[in-house]
């Protein structure tokens, strides 16, 4: 489990969904993770550019919803499907601009 890693996430519904791991790997003994959820990029879905990254999930377009980050147990994260770490700038901007303003 790494920093930017994007995991499968079960949504409570049964339905899966994608999670991008936003937490330091320096905090790797704690029993939680803080993600944020990835959401398919569709005409007409309305984002905030700076705050909700785009990224590539297995070929797909899809957006990180930074404003939506949340802290989860390490153990309701699932399968490592691949990494956001090439858009690690533009996560972090984001993460500064939902926290600074900036």
């Amino acid at each position: 489990m790494a920093q930017f890693d994007i995991h499968r996430f079960a949504d409570g519904q049964g339905r899966a969904r994608y999670v991008v791991d936003l937490q330091s790997d320096l905090l790797s003994a704690l029993s939680t993770r803080v993600v944020a959820p990835a959401y398919p990029l569709m005409a007409g879905v309305h984002r905030i550019t700076r705050l909700n990254p785009e990224l590539d999930v297995k070929g797909s377009a899809y957006f990180l919803a930074v404003q939506e980050m949340a802290a989860v147990k390490r153990s309701l994260l699932g399968t490592t499907i691949g990494s956001a770490a090439a858009r690690r700038d533009n996560i972090i901007a984001a993460i500064d601009l939902l926290i600074t303003g900036i």
